[in-house]
């Protein structure tokens, strides 16, 4: 399989992790012995090495050696070459192409470039192999290997000047000639290496065979590829070192490594710089590259050490256990070179000298012994040799930073103190910082105040940056209020930026990068201490030269820069910084290529002026000038930099109004700023505070908010594992994800980008759209209030982001499942799957349909496919318990699985229905116990999730109720952050073990391994695969979480069709395919998504968000608020009891997908699941893909990959063999206690045990579990193990195993610790001290949950992480301590390493400081310290000490106990301050006589404050009937401002508001037509930011007023409280706010600054001529408005009623109209006495609105007698004899004293009888033909529909009052009116109605029933029955056509008529309805006028 095949997969994202090993004579004496030795430690390395899926090919194992001259003397003699003395020779090594000529091409190149540069080449030899033991792979591509000999001239003096000539003449052949790879060219050092299995590298070498081969050092490395495609070269070591790690600042590291060219000046090089530059060969790995720059600096005159000490610096930056020697020597390097940052253990040596060194977290192991006969051995781990153990001196481990140095020249030791000492002060490093390096905190600030914009200025640049609302509140308040990043929930469901309409920012297309398995996170939170947040700005010094000048440079602590630190910047005056500010600004209608030539021909002349500061500013912006987006000028202005070689000479500081979220500032210093000053923020942050949103001093908010966003971008480097801003600037760690080649190719050089997408056009779109949104090109208005985008939390509006969940999505799907309907659940999908709107990449795929379809009932049954499916990873915390079960349930019934999540589960379900499938395994370790993992059929491994991938699992303590703290092994109400998967998964190799560890736990269950998608994933999956994984699950950037950083949620991870579709190659391609199962999972929604996932390779598909809207989940995002209020994302016991999932809506939901994909399958012509996986073939790009920007997005390296239609599938027969037959547990201990174990008689053996034995103990202790669980007593069965304990000694042992090590032990030492008891003691002819050597390895009692364990010895890094419940006793610990532990006791008998008890929640430890300073390295954030004084600590300390002493026969406990009052005063009690908190308030609930468990519960209310006070609804108040009705006055008194606060925050800000939605279900709207932003003025009126609430109350609604008084409030009916109690008051509140407006003068005339000139003519002034009229007068036209009445305001002012609508508040915006400048004309009848030609001939435009004003008749005898009136007539003449005369005039019809009958149940017909009641009315009877709505909802009108529901609404209120009883008559019509004598009506005759279904058509009509006449007596008819479409003359004077319905007709047209120049709005378009409709309509009519007025 060729790379061209595989379009997915990225070579230079391979990964490697290893086994390494040294072995050195400390005096430098040489040794057959020393080769052996080193060969002996990597053969027993094997498991950290890597083989393909054959087994017979290595990944690459190599060993680095002094040249022998005993041995090449006489080998080189057979070759007829004579050698001179030892040194007087270099000796090369070769892998040259096998092809004869090739090779000798290049043989022949060498030899003359080496007689060219002066030196005498001495002749060839082929290195002599055995080639027949290679595996296929490596044979097939093995190069041809040989040896040359060069002699050293005569006048060359020391070694390195010979190795130096050397080095030249091979970069010289490197450059010359690229398909020959020099292994190694020295004087001093030769390497071995190839693609070997671990005991092939012996076999092969015949040189390394021969004992005449002697060396005084070795180093040897055996490689774990994450790919195995055969490479020779990629073995190590490389020339100087080898390397187990990865260097994940990699190409930032490189880049300018190549730029400092410029600022790199040595006297050694002379004119042969140019010969070794570019010193770094960037097509190797990133251990080559680091490999490349060391060999550079070591030639070039660095000594090794010290150049390994600057490229993997330790920690140094508030060091207060670092001498300030050292300090000041790594805070000078730091101002010239960053750190190669990630996990990194290295060996490395010159020849003379072997040394090693750890990075500064020490994320892998390196222990070493140094033996009695001055040998020092190295390796991963210990027990890799046999060695006595009285000939050990010193047993230790590389600790983290540290670095250790044999030195055979001098025969000695030199460790990590002596070592740094001696570089560090060799200069007065000190005091040329003192005197050269300038702080910016000194800076003097300039006497000005920084430039501000005026309001108007910067609403217009928050549009023009593209702010949001939800920018502003949900990032830059918060953080600038809470100095951390916001934390929110569920995943992404809004289209990808490139399939996005909406202009996302050009940052949105980066999708951050993390580590995953070869490399891990780092802990930025618990692990701080080692980070640095310190950039440097300036010119880089010279780093092979050290002066006092290098570090003039100006140092910056927090590159989020103030406008202070700004202006302090710009106005510096300091020799050596020369600052000068360029604009990003251009001239609209510029091309932005232009506009960058531009950037770049100014930013050559400011260098050329000297300038070595550049300041990118966007600030300007206006009318003519846009910005070029600051991330493009960035990086563009970065890799003109490295082209030009500039890079290290220049620094570039970006001040710009843009970015604003942690993931801009994170992207800009990822492509070169070296500092971002966000000067419109702290601008946002002043006018917050100024307008209330804010309580808090400016300077503090925004320090705040620069913390806040310095923590998220160290946060985001973390988890790429990197540890420093220096690192992580320009590192450019991101994929892009729709952006065009040519664009990253020119100006994001070397950024990943795999699908295509928008280029410079489309970019200069974007700016050119938001600019167009502050700036009208002629000045018009526009609205600059910032608009809601809708990103996270759903708004609904055209301007809007589209979700994929929306309330028409959740209410189909949730309806579907619950009554079990399959078609409902089809429409559901269709609205999902809509090609009209993808938001996906599988959104622009179809499928290709085979010629003959197969019959439905050949394809798989939907039975059979359910098995594949599974539920997502939920922990039981993050959802109910309730909600947690009910997916078990359901998954278990179909036979697919559930999974457990990461947070364990009650011991109580394990076993049953109730218990999930899958068990989840992730860095926190909750509730993982052997029985736990036994439970499980599967066991999957979290690397990462999909929604934050990098992090681990976050629980706020709000949710950490004491139920769930039981299963968790925590404490109540303390947050659990889990840490990143960094403690045992350090890479590749360490990810085998805890694999293998699992399949020991229980070797029934399949073992998976979760990872999330990424450029890279593929080969990550090859060797998860090969690590015995036998389901990888490959997650989409999209899934859910219940807790996250925001930048995480949206800004991290890729798709999953990218993902799965690497894997799937990648695998392939490895041959691994087979080996695994595939599955994906992230917004798995239809089976049109699963049937994509498995065309592209999976096999098994993962639902999780989809689930839980199948359960209720109505997407509110507040899961980690614990507030979710339909009772699955919390533990509140009151909301729980809200959950109505049921298992079969689950079971629903799964067979629908099923049914959908067997649908799918038949027509594609495919029979099986297992015949769809791979059909790429069967998928095309959809046609409607192919327009707009959609077409720019390239899916051919997912379609065209090679490999279509192949069958690719799992079989059983291909599993990976772990080979536990061969574990000593099977081989020794099973059979050995099988007797013991059936009968429950203890027991007790002895066995030997090495490195090689893995997981002792484990599967032993399963089988005891299964059979005892934690019954059995301590000590039952005992094994007493004698030698090095191998890795995960111990792991999940239970109760009643005793595991007893004498020797010492690897890493992973009772990891998940279940109850069984570990002792671990130092042989008794040891010569050592325990309480000074390390006995045990890293992460020790990782995840421990109970048991006990005492270590006679130190322990290395880590020890007792995440410890839930475990005893431990250890006589000296090193870094990280008891980190994130949560229970259990820990006591330290000696010194701890730095950041003891870093996130310690829960639990106890000891610690004896002898020194007194515990203080320095204990990590206070969490807990206390104290002297251990209380009684029961005492005993309990005594106690502990006393177990340790007589299982280990410690001679310092007894030291101890034998003067225990003394050593008792230097014993420190570390507890978790919340922990102490809690236990005492447990303590005192329980001496009230509460149980332990009801004591629990109220110290968690008390101390949480979980009791939430729960507000209930309380409406406005109103007047009595009886009071009421005596006037015409508004009845409704609005609540004090203090309760409307109360009300309004009742709002729960959801996720997908309902209430906001306007989406119609069976024709009927609910929610808001105008999309009001109800959530976000309810949250700013509830804040008591009236002000602020208005702002966004008038953003969509012209008129409140009206709105909030007769709108029949379709958002409450709408709103998500109302589902389980009361809704909010959304009307009253928004009455509140407008009306609050008035009063406090807020709403004062807008009159627009400039007019364009354009005329417009509205015809009616109702709501919706109003709201037209509006809108083009705030936009510039001048607006006349016509109206027929004698007031304006149509129906507000004469329709409705004065009670529900007074009329002053309609006068009193018509004034404010009026004084904006809009004309109003009364008793002006627009197609009667005003022409229609004098408005066309006068206008520009004309808009009818002038409503739906025919009535419907009643078609029955007399209708036209006296006494039977319209309602409108009828309401009109009250209302206008009430304003004209208080009704004096009696110009009205009167209903006092007469009967009434009002036809018509609907609200007019209420305010009839409102009216008639007012005027004293004898009776008034309301009939409705329709029959009662019912008291309760019924199926067919569930929530959130408005309900049709039996209410009594005021007119009828007020006539029960009167009248006592309801007026209405339901079912009931008239069928006939009675006249008098005299012409007038007498009364009605009336029918009963009932429905009837016609069988046809199965509409349902009203008929008569008879015999059910009756007569009312009626002195006045009054006819409410609504209209039935506009009155025609006006229409018809306009020409304008009308529809069948009465209605304008404008189909097609939007809003304008069949006459061009006229439209209309409202009413009269689409016929009778709601004001609040009508705004809508007037509204969007006038922005299409608008466009037709301006173009």
């Amino acid at each position: 399989m060729t790379k061209d095949k595989q379009p997915l997969y990225c070579p230079e994202l391979e990964h490697d992790a290893c086994g390494i090993g040294a072995v050195v004579n400390i005096k430098g004496i040489a040794s057959y012995k020393i080769v052996d030795d080193a060969l002996q430690i990597v053969e027993k390395l094997e498991h950290r090495a890597g083989k393909d899926a054959s087994g017979e090919t290595g990944d690459g194992v190599g060993i680095l050696l002094q040249i022998s001259h005993e041995f090449f003397s006489e080998a080189a003699g057979k070759h007829g070459i004579s050698l001179k003395a030892r040194r007087g020779y270099g000796v090369g090594m070769f892998f040259f192409p096998r092809e004869k000529h090739a090779r000798n091409r290049a043989m022949k190149m060498f030899e003359t470039i080496t007689q060219k540069e002066g030196l005498r080449f001495l002749g060839w030899r082929p290195v002599p192999v055995n080639e027949e033991i290679l595996g296929s792979r490596a044979k097939a591509c093995m190069p041809g290997i040989y040896q040359c000999f060069i002699e050293r001239p005569e006048n060359v003096g020391s070694d390195l000047d010979f190795d130096r000539r050397l080095y030249i003449v091979r970069r010289v052949f490197e450059k010359s000639n690229t398909d020959t790879y020099t292994v190694s060219l020295s004087c001093r050092t030769i390497v071995y290496k190839g693609m070997f299995l671990v005991g092939q590298l012996r076999k092969f070498y015949l040189d390394l065979q021969d004992e005449k081969y002697v060396t005084a050092m070795a180093m040897v490395h055996s490689r774990f590829s994450t790919n195995t495609n055969p490479s020779w070269e990629r073995a190590h070591p490389n020339r100087i070192i080898l390397h187990n790690g990865e260097i994940n600042t990699i190409r930032g590291n490189v880049d300018r490594m190549l730029t400092r060219v410029e600022t790199m000046k040595s006297p050694v090089w002379e004119d042969d710089m140019e010969k070794v530059f570019p010193c770094i060969d960037t097509s190797g790995s990133d251990s080559a590259m680091l490999d490349n720059t060391l060999e550079f600096l070591m030639m070039s005159g660095m000594p090794l050490p010290l150049a390994v000490m600057i490229t993997v610096p330790e920690p140094f930056r508030n060091r207060e256990d670092m001498s300030r020697a050292k300090r000041d020597f790594y805070h000078y390097y730091s101002t010239m070179m960053e750190p190669w940052d990630g996990p990194a253990a290295i060996i490395f040596s010159d020849g003379d000298m072997l040394g090693a060194a750890l990075d500064r977290n020490g994320l892998r192991p390196a222990r070493y012994y140094i033996t009695s006969d001055d040998t020092l051995i190295l390796s991963s781990e210990v027990g890799v040799l046999p060695i006595p153990e009285e000939k050990i001196i010193l047993k230790s481990r590389l600790a983290p930073g540290k670095m250790i140095v044999a030195d055979m020249t001098k025969g000695k030791v030199i460790f990590d103190d002596e070592c740094k000492n001696f570089y560090a002060t060799r200069n007065p490093y000190g005091e040329w910082l003192d005197q050269h390096l300038v702080k910016l905190a000194s800076l003097p600030i300039p006497n000005k105040k920084p430039e501000t914009h005026s309001q108007e200025i910067r609403d217009r640049l928050y549009k023009a940056f593209g702010y949001t609302y939800e920018s502003i509140k949900e990032h830059i308040i918060p953080m600038a209020k809470n100095g951390s990043e916001p934390i929110t929930s569920m995943g992404v469901d809004i289209p990808l930026a490139v399939l996005s309409d909406k202009h996302q920012p050009l940052f949105n297309y980066f999708k951050q990068m993390f580590a995953q398995v070869t490399n891990p996170p780092i802990d930025a939170i618990r692990e701080e201490i080692v980070t640095d947040t310190t950039v440097y700005v300036g010119s880089d010094g010279n780093l092979l030269h050290e002066t006092a000048q290098n570090c003039n440079v100006l140092e910056i602590r927090n590159p989020i820069l103030t406008n202070v630190d700004m202006m302090k910047i710009k106005s510096m005056k300091i020799p050596g910084l020369k600052v000068e500010t360029i604009s990003l600004l251009y001239y609209t209608g510029t091309p932005l290529k232009t506009a960058l030539d531009n950037l770049f021909l100014a930013c050559e002349k400011a260098y050329k002026n000297g300038c070595n500061v550049l300041v990118l500013s966007d600030r300007g912006v206006d009318e003519n000038h846009m910005a070029i987006p600051s991330l493009l000028a960035v990086s563009a202005m970065e890799q003109y930099l490295i082209r030009t070689e500039k890079r290290t000479a220049v620094s570039v500081i970006l001040e710009s109004g843009e970015p604003r979220e942690v993931h801009h500032f994170a992207t800009l210093l990822g492509y070169g700023a070296r500092a971002v000053n966000p000067y419109l923020v702290e601008e946002c942050i002043a006018e917050s505070i100024e307008k209330g949103l804010l309580d808090k001093d400016l300077h503090t908010a925004v320090r705040d908010y620069t913390e806040a966003v310095l923590h998220g971008i160290v946060k985001i480097a973390s988890k790429m594992g990197i540890s420093t801003l220096l690192s992580y600037q320009s590192a450019q760690i991101f994929e892009a994800i729709g952006i065009d080649k040519e664009v990253i190719d020119t100006y994001f050089t070397n950024t990943i980008s795999r699908v295509g997408g928008i280029g410079l056009r489309e970019i200069a779109e974007d700016v050119e759209y938001r600019h167009a949104q502050a700036f009208d090109p002629m000045g018009l208005g526009i609205d600059t209030t910032i608009e809601s985008g809708g990103i996270h939390r759903l708004r609904t509006g055209e301007d809007k982001e589209d979700h994929l969940y929306n309330p028409s999505t959740i209410v189909a799907l949730r309806e579907a499942v619950q009554y079990g309907d399959y078609k409902r659940f089809k429409e559901y999908a269709a609205m999902i799957d809509d090609e009209r709107k993808p938001h996906t990449l599988r959104g622009l795929l179809d499928f290709v349909p085979a010629e003959k379809p197969l019959p439905l009932d050949e394809v798989e049954s939907a039975e059979s496919i359910v098995k594949r499916f599974k539920t997502g990873a939920m922990s039981y915390g993050s959802i109910s318990k309730e909600a947690h079960k009910c997916l078990a349930i359901a998954m278990n019934r179909i036979g697919g699985k559930s999974n457990s999540g990461e947070g364990g589960e009650e011991p109580e379900r394990l076993g049953t229905e109730r218990q999930s499938a899958i068990k989840q395994v992730a860095s926190g370790r909750f509730g993982v116990t052997e029985e736990y993992l036994l439970s499980a059929e599967e066991i999957q491994i979290k690397m990462a999730q999909g929604a934050k991938p990098g992090e681990g699992g976050h629980l706020p303590g709000e949710k950490v109720y004491p139920w769930i703290a039981k299963t968790r092994h925590s404490t109540p109400g303390v947050s659990l952050i889990s840490p990143p998967p960094h403690h045992d998964i350090y890479s590749i190799e360490d990810l085998a073990q805890l694999i293998y560890d699992l399949k020991n736990a229980n070797r029934r269950a399949r073992i998976s391994v979760k990872l999330v998608s990424e450029a890279g994933v593929g080969t990550i999956a090859s060797g998860v695969a090969k690590a015995g994984a036998q389901v990888i699950l490959i997650s989409g950037y999209d899934g859910g979480t219940g807790a996250a950083p925001a930048s995480s949620i949206h800004n991290a991870g890729l798709p999953w069709e990218l993902g799965i579709a690497e894997t799937h190659q990648t695998l392939i391609q490895n041959g691994l395919r087979s080996k695994v199962v595939l599955e994906t999972d992230g917004k798995l929604m239809t089976g049109r998504d699963v049937a994509i996932a498995a065309m592209l390779g999976a096999e098994e598909f993962g639902f999780a968000t989809a689930p839980l809207v199948a359960m209720g989940c109505l997407m509110m995002r507040v899961c980690n608020l614990d507030t979710c209020s339909v009772g699955i994302a919390t533990q509140d016991p009151e909301l729980r009891c809200r959950f109505a999932g049921k298992p079969e809506h689950v079971v629903n939901f799964m067979m629908f997908v099923a049914e959908e994909l067997r649908e799918i399958m038949a027509s594609l012509g495919v029979r099986t699941v297992d015949e769809l996986v791979g059909r790429t073939d069967l998928l095309r790009v959809r046609e409607s893909a192919g327009s707009g920007r959609l077409k720019t997005v390239d899916l051919s390296g997912i379609l065209n990959h090679g490999y279509l239609g192949e069958k690719q599938s799992y079989y059983n027969k291909n599993l990976f063999d772990f080979r536990l037959e061969e574990t000593i547990d099977e081989r020794v201990l099973l059979p050995a206690f099988e007797k013991a174990i059936e009968s429950g008689e203890k027991m007790e053996i002895s066995v030997n045990v090495s490195s090689t034995n893995r997981t002792v103990g484990t599967i032993l202790g399963s089988v005891i579990c299964e059979k005892y669980k934690d019954s059995l007593e301590e000590d039952t069965y005992v094994v007493n193990c004698f030698g090095g304990g191998g890795q995960s000694f111990g792991a999940f042992i239970p109760k009643g195993l005793t595991l007893r090590l004498t020797g010492d032990s690897n890493d992973y030492f009772g990891k998940g610790l279940s109850g069984g008891k570990l002792v671990l003691s130092l042989p008794k002819n040891s010569r050592l001290k325990a309480e000074e050597n390390i006995i045990l390895g890293n992460v020790a009692l990782y995840g421990a949950t109970s048991g006990e364990a005492y270590i006679n010895g130190v322990a290395g890094e880590r020890f007792c992480v995440r410890n839930s419940g475990a005893i431990a006793v250890v006589e000296g610990v090193g870094d990280h301590g008891c980190e994130y532990m949560t229970g259990g006791i820990v006591c330290v008998l000696g010194k701890t390493g730095k950041n003891f008890a870093a996130g310690m929640s829960g639990g106890i430890a000891y610690v004896l400081d002898e020194n007194h300073d515990l203080y320095m390295r204990l990590n206070k954030e969490m807990v206390r310290s104290s002297s251990v004084e209380d009684e029961e600590d005492i005993k309990t300390l005594r106690r502990l000490i006393e177990k340790h002493t007589r299982e280990t026969s410690s001679e310092l406990g007894k030291r101890i106990l034998s003067d225990f009052p003394r050593y008792l005063r230097m014993f420190k009690k570390i507890i978790p301050n919340d922990y102490s908190e809690m236990l005492a308030a447990i303590e005192a609930y329980e001496k009230q006589g509460y149980s332990h468990e009801e004591a629990q519960v109220r110290a968690f209310y008390e101390l949480k404050g979980a009791k939430r006070e729960k507000t209930a609804r309380k409406d406005d108040n109103v007047v009595c009937a009886s009071e009421r009705i005596r006037s015409f006055s508004e009845f409704h008194l609005p609540l004090g401002e203090a309760e409307r606060k109360k009300q309004a925050a009742r709002c729960m800000n959801c996720g997908v508001p309902f209430c906001q939605s306007g989406v119609s279900f069976d024709g009927m709207m609910t929610g808001c037509p105008l999309h009001n932003l109800i959530p976000e003025w309810n949250y700013q009126a509830g804040c008591g930011n009236a002000k602020h609430a208005l702002s966004r109350l008038l953003k969509t609604n012209n008129f409140p007023e009206f709105t909030g008084r007769v709108c029949p409030a379709l958002c409450e009916a709408a709103c998500t409280n109302g589902l389980n109690s009361d809704s909010v008051t959304i009307r009253d509140n928004e009455l509140w706010i407008i009306e609050n407006a008035f009063e406090s003068g807020y709403m004062q005339p807008r009159i627009p600054k400039v007019r364009s000139g354009k005329r417009v003519a509205v015809v009616g002034s109702g709501p919706a001529g109003l709201a037209a009229a509006d809108c083009l007068n705030q936009r510039g036209h001048s607006v006349t408005v016509y109206e027929r009445d004698d007031r304006p305001g149509g129906l507000l002012m004469y329709g409705i009623p004065n009670m529900k609508l007074d009329k002053s508040v309609v006068e009193r915006r018509i004034s404010l109209m009026r004084r904006e400048g809009i004309e109003f004309i009364t008793n002006a009848d627009v197609g009667r006495n005003v022409s229609a030609e004098e408005l066309l001939s006068g206008y520009d435009a004309v808009i009818l609105a002038c409503g739906a004003k025919k009535a419907r008749n009643l078609p029955v005898n007399n209708r036209k007698i006296d006494g039977v009136y319209f309602a409108v007539d009828f309401l009109a003449s009250t209302t206008k004899s009430l304003l004209n005369s208080g009704l004096a005039d009696g110009e009205y019809i009167s209903a006092k004293g007469k009967h009434v009958v009002i036809v018509g149940g609907g609200d007019t017909g209420n305010d009839c009888v409102g009216t008639c009641i007012r005027h004293g009315c004898a009776s008034v009877r309301q009939i409705e033909m329709m029959p009662a709505p019912p008291k309760t909802r019924d199926k067919n009108n569930a929530w959130p529909r408005f309900p049709r529901l039996l209410k009594t609404d005021y007119g009828q209120q007020e006539a029960i009052e009167v009248f006592g009883e309801d007026p209405r008559l339901f079912a009931t019509t008239v069928s006939e009116i009675i006249a008098n004598e005299d012409g007038s009506i007498r009364a009605v005759k009336t029918v009963r109605l009932t429905p009837k279904t016609d069988e046809n058509t199965g509409r349902v009509s009203m008929v008569e029933i008879p015999n059910t006449e009756d007569t009312l007596k009626a002195d006045i008819l009054i006819i409410a029955a609504g209209f039935i479409g506009c009155e025609e003359y006006v229409p018809s004077a306009f020409g304008a056509s009308l529809t069948q319905r009465g209605t304008v007709d404008t189909a097609g047209r939007g809003y304008m008529t069949s006459n061009p120049k006229v439209f209309t709005c409202g009413d009269m378009r689409m016929g009778q309805s709601l004001v609040v409709h009508a705004i809508n309509e007037g509204r969007a009519c006038a922005k299409q006028v608008d466009a037709y007025l301006m173009g």
